[in-house]
């Protein structure tokens, strides 16, 4: 049913979370397509920003598919963590060759 949809979509969003970390593709039901970022999420509705920073509120039962993505703090923390210590062994490596 579209209640259920537009629960679903509204829960995807909240897991998604608000600003710029918060990218979205958006497909509509009249097959209109919005790219950007969740700027705003509410009960009956979310704003997507797209790359202008033009703002469209999209009403969650207007939503036929949600894709989005957000990495966590964390998540970015530990890539930066691994590709430093990646680049401590390279070095390590490299200058091992010089002995």
């Amino acid at each position: 049913t579209s209640a259920a949809r537009a629960a679903a979509v509204r829960e995807g969003v909240g897991r998604l979370g608000v600003g710029e970390g918060a990218r979205v593709e958006v497909r509509l039901r009249d097959r209109r397509k919005l790219k950007g970022y969740v700027s705003e999420a509410g009960a009956e509705h979310f704003v997507v920003r797209d790359s202008r920073g033009a703002a469209t509120v999209v009403a969650y039962p207007d939503v036929a598919q949600v894709k989005g993505q957000n990495l966590s703090t964390g998540t970015k923390v530990a890539i930066g963590a691994g590709i430093a210590a990646t680049a401590v062994i390279l070095f390590i490596l490299w200058a091992s060759q010089f002995e």
